[in-house]
């Protein structure tokens, strides 16, 4: 359950079968919620959600006043257990955490983040309930949207325009960007950074990166992140792609709508993504690249060349999922028998 240290609860009253409408559910009674949690920890007023029959023993000794749960699994819900079926208790979850903490959806800073002594220079233009942090800089001619949460310490470079309701963590840096509404960038992100563009010669000619960096709306950028500017073009991130810790996107890169990264993935200059592609953690491709929608590439695996689009692929170089697993697989016997010749 969250400490109310750092979220905030809702103050609003919530019921299981109102709930249920949230989610397009069905509740078999109506009792009040007042809280989330997990089955594990969860205390009379919870609720909690159940999606595997592996964890039917930890639903049996759950103290939750109600579970989010399948059709399927229905049946197996204790009978001092109250539920909701629906048919994503994961994602139901989700939905209901964001009515109880409605700050904590938005991973807005806490409010002793927020105070004076931020530097803001006369010529940036704020809209209405823009809050700023605490030696957060904003230079010249920058514009932010209503509403938007700037962290302390941040670093908002000349002619950035960040749109509405966005959150800004502390210590982000952010230069040569146009950021859409409701974007969220988490902690040491670098937006705008330049390019690894370099004229090989005796003493590497530095070619200048004069693109930019284009967030568009409802795009999460994970803590330690870094997204280059173009050389010439765009770096552009799709609406709503996700995007994990210790990232890299490299310049001129297009990604589509609704991407999933992984922490650690790296994205080499000028790939393009289509939309959906997930990136299993410490993946990356190499440059020039076109990488097909709804691709779904395993952890660490290492995409050399274009991918069509739909498919799923593990491995270095990148291959077929099955294909890399059957690969293994026949390794695995091949050391077998090498070992029964001995």
């Amino acid at each position: 359950m969250a400490d109310p240290r750092f979220f905030t609860k809702s103050t609003d009253a919530f019921t299981l079968e109102g709930l249920a409408v949230v989610v397009k559910g069905v509740a078999s009674c109506d009792i009040a919620i007042t809280d989330v949690a997990p089955l594990e920890y969860a205390t009379r007023g919870a609720l909690s959600f159940f999606n595997q029959k592996r964890y039917l023993p930890v639903l049996e000794k759950s103290k939750a006043s109600a579970v989010l749960l399948k059709e399927e699994h229905k049946d197996m819900c204790p009978p001092d257990i109250a539920y909701i079926v629906c048919e994503d208790p994961y994602g139901a979850m989700a939905q209901i955490t964001q009515l109880l903490y409605p700050q904590a959806a938005l991973s807005r800073p806490t409010p002793g983040q927020l105070q004076e002594g931020h530097q803001i220079h006369p010529t940036a233009i704020l809209e209405d309930d823009v809050e700023v942090g605490i030696g957060a800089i904003i230079g010249p001619h920058v514009e932010i949207g209503r509403g938007s949460v700037i962290g302390a310490y941040c670093v908002i470079g000349h002619g950035v325009t960040i749109g509405r309701e966005c959150t800004i963590a502390p210590h982000v840096v952010i230069g040569y960007a146009l950021i859409g509404d409701n974007v969220i960038l988490h902690s040491g992100a670098v937006i705008g950074a330049d390019g690894f563009g370099f004229a090989p010669a005796a003493q590497h000619i530095k070619i200048p990166q004069i693109g930019r960096v284009v967030l568009q709306s409802h795009v999460e950028i994970g803590a330690s992140s870094t997204i280059d500017r173009g050389t010439f073009a765009d770096t552009i991130i799709g609406e709503g792609t996700k995007i994990d810790n210790q990232v890299q996107v490299g310049h001129n890169c297009i990604i589509g709508r609704h991407c999933f990264m992984a922490g650690q993935v790296g994205i080499s200059g000028s790939t393009t993504m289509g939309d959906y592609v997930q990136m299993g953690g410490q993946s990356a491709t190499s440059g020039h690249v076109n990488i097909g929608s709804f691709t779904m590439a395993s952890a660490r695996t290492g995409i050399t060349a274009d991918i069509p689009e739909g498919s799923k692929i593990a491995g270095y170089p990148a291959q077929p999922y099955t294909e890399f697993y059957k690969d293994m697989a026949f390794l695995k016997r091949l050391r077998k028998h090498a070992k029964e010749k001995k």
